[in-house]
């Protein structure tokens, strides 16, 4: 995914898809991360717990933030 005019491109993904579990109150998340998609290694988890999902997301987008460009 690259932009008009910028020489060094560097895009992270980040998708959290949450769901009801059919047969109970329950729910789950799945998270695909990867910090380069140029890169194609990605990351997968699944949890039913949102400080979990909520730890995810953050420790994502911090690492994505610190990374050197």
């Amino acid at each position: 995914m690259s932009r008009p005019g910028v020489v060094d491109d560097h895009t992270g993904l980040l998708v959290v898809r949450v769901w009801r579990e059919p047969d109970g109150p329950g729910w789950r998340a799945r998270s695909i991360r990867t910090l380069d998609v140029q890169s194609g290694d990605e990351e997968t988890s699944t949890t039913s717990d949102v400080d979990e999902v909520c730890r995810l997301v953050r420790a994502w987008l911090e690492e994505f933030v610190a990374a050197e460009l």
